[in-house]
């Protein structure tokens, strides 16, 4: 297809189909309401009408399809697609792990950040495609951002590659660290910024979150208008990050009316046991792994928020530092840029 391929087709007649329920419901509301002849009727069609039209997307995945113990160290785990319909070519990514939900994740190419095991920048498919990279904002002995620069990566191709990357907290420990903390998955970077340029100069930007139906790939569909971060407040007295001696608690979501939200829950925990010092740079409220995933969505009503129900976890007894993050989704499904996190311990009574 020319102007949208079968996923976003898929995704427009399940649009399609919301709103005709979503007609159906608010007639039979408007009927039973008292004074049925005052009502404005918001109905979320399409908001952004240049989501229909042919745009320029690649796809970035980090460890997709793979567990919570995935690590970026193993071939091919970054994957960047090129998509077959685009008419560019791409001429750089850069990607900075300094906006990832779990703080301190750096790019470890000499193993003196992180655990003591290196791996820099290997190219595992369509060499020819690569031209040159660099490792920029050093951070604790890692860095925040790479970038690669392409020569001839055309539109249809894949490119592939494996780096390592680890959280400071665990400076200086053998691989793969406690509890594998080491073993860094593309969950484990969700919120990661991922800039795209293309051959004319173009810019797509946009941040990594949980890829569909993986417990610890994280992917990206960059493309031109991708929807604003929504903000998440938490339902009550208490301000995060915080701790918390209730599991139940309700996330207020705002952001456009009439869109569907994805609210992630990560429980994270702190593991440092035999890390020198007892672990590097540790700050409040501060996990190095991510130990279990749920993930709940909602539709923003027409007042412009949602309230969201999660429970929180703490699985062991390091764990219970439960991240939560959220992005909106267009009307075919492709996610736009990530909130900023809420950060609750949960401590059992």
């Amino acid at each position: 297809m020319d102007i949208v391929n079968w996923r976003s087709l898929r995704g427009f007649i399940g649009l399609v189909v919301a709103l005709l329920f979503l007609v159906a419901t608010l007639t039979q509301a408007v009927q039973s309401a008292p004074d049925s002849t005052s009502y404005l009727v918001y109905l979320p069609l399409i908001q952004s009408p240049e989501i229909l039209q042919p745009s320029e997307e690649v796809t970035v995945q980090i460890t997709p399809d793979a567990g919570l113990n995935a690590s970026t160290f193993n071939v091919g785990s970054f994957v960047i697609t090129n998509s077959a319909e685009n008419s560019q070519r791409i001429s750089k990514i850069r990607l900075d792990l300094g906006s990832a939900f779990l703080p301190d994740m750096v790019f470890d190419p000499n193993g003196i950040a992180g655990d003591t095991t290196a791996k820099n920048l290997q190219v595992d498919s369509n060499a020819s495609a690569y031209q040159s990279h660099a490792f920029l904002a050093p951070h604790d002995g890692g860095f925040d951002i790479l970038e690669i620069n392409f020569t001839g990566f055309g539109p249809g191709e894949s490119f592939t590659f494996s780096l390592d990357v680890d959280p400071t907290s665990i400076k200086g420990t053998a691989a793969p660290g406690p509890n594998e903390s080491g073993s860094v998955s593309g969950l484990e970077l969700v919120g990661t910024a991922v800039t795209v340029t293309l051959a004319d100069g173009t810019l797509l930007n946009g941040e990594i979150f949980r890829q569909e139906g993986s417990n610890g790939g994280g992917d990206l569909l960059l493309r031109e208008g991708l929807l604003a971060a929504p903000t998440l407040e938490l339902v009550g007295s208490t301000t995060p990050p915080a701790t918390v001696m209730q599991a139940s608690q309700t996330v207020r979501v705002t952001g456009e009316p009439g869109r569907t939200v994805r609210l992630l829950v990560v429980e994270g925990g702190l593991f440092t046991t035999a890390v020198p010092g007892g672990g590097f740079d540790l700050d409040p409220f501060e996990a190095n792994s991510a130990l279990k995933i749920t993930e709940t969505s909602g539709i923003i009503t027409f007042s412009g928020t949602v309230d969201l129900p999660v429970t929180l976890s703490r699985s062991q007894a390091e764990g219970g530092l439960n991240y939560i993050v959220a992005v909106q989704e267009d009307g075919f499904g492709n996610k736009g840029m990530v909130s900023a996190p809420i950060v609750l311990e949960y401590v059992t009574p």
